[in-house]
């Protein structure tokens, strides 16, 4: 601000010049209202406005500046040093400090070794019973004919699923593929007994049979949306 006010001058607006009115306008016998002003002109000369308006003097510039640095120098140092002797909280601490280990810790971190070679040992018989598992049911999965009718407005309806045939044999992994819009999430949620809306003919068999209240016991079904995750151990689930 010192270095500023003291290179400009300001010219005062005619509303504070004192005496002022339409028969005032010899400037020689009147004098503005700001700080700094000189009687006998409308200049206000800046270094002397900052001056006796707010005590601030443009030869002390550079000592202020000098002050400045060493404010700013002081309280980096201060920090620096606050922040090595001083232990804040969780949210404050910028920097990590890890104390000797004793007796306890010994034995807690011994603990958590013993818990994750566990839970490795787990992991590794589960993936080794995942490779064993066999499927022993023989029965197939056929629908016929199997259509799947919603309501729209106006009283009409509309067939999402027309006469659909096929089969899944036992054992074996099936891929229903098809574009998107296909119908395919549609169908599985109608082989699967999970839509509550609409009419649905046809014939969904299991060994050329109806399918009975043990179907839905039988079987599970997961939605393209189920988070799946695979790395769960046993003591997580």
């Amino acid at each position: 601000m010192e270095n500023e006010f003291k290179h400009v001058n300001f010219t005062c607006a005619a509303g504070n010049l004192v005496p002022s009115g339409p028969t005032y306008n010899n400037i020689a016998n009147q004098v503005c209202t700001l700080a700094g002003s000189v009687t006998g002109t409308d200049l206000v000369i800046g270094s002397e406005y900052i001056t006796q308006q707010f005590n601030y003097r443009p030869s002390e510039q550079w000592r202020n500046f000098g002050i400045l640095i060493v404010f700013g120098a002081f309280f980096m140092a201060l920090n620096c040093l606050l922040s090595e002797v001083v232990l804040w909280g969780a949210s404050g601490r910028t920097i990590t400090f890890f104390q000797k280990e004793n007796q306890e810790r010994k034995e807690l971190n011994e603990e958590l070794k013993r818990k994750k070679h566990q839970r490795k040992i787990d992991k590794s018989i589960q993936d080794k019973q995942a490779q064993q598992l066999k499927i022993t049911s023989k029965k197939v999965l056929t629908w016929e004919n199997l259509n799947y009718d919603v309501p729209v407005g106006g009283g009409k309806q509309l067939r999402l699923l027309n006469n659909i045939f096929g089969y899944v044999k036992p054992g074996q992994l099936t891929a229903l593929m098809g574009a998107s819009g296909a119908g395919k999430t549609t169908l599985l949620d109608v082989l699967a007994n999970r839509k509550n809306i609409g009419v649905i003919t046809g014939d969904v068999l299991i060994d050329a049979q109806q399918r009975g209240i043990e179907f839905q016991r039988d079987t599970a079904y997961c939605e393209q949306l189920d988070v799946h995750e695979g790395n769960c151990s046993k003591d997580r689930n």
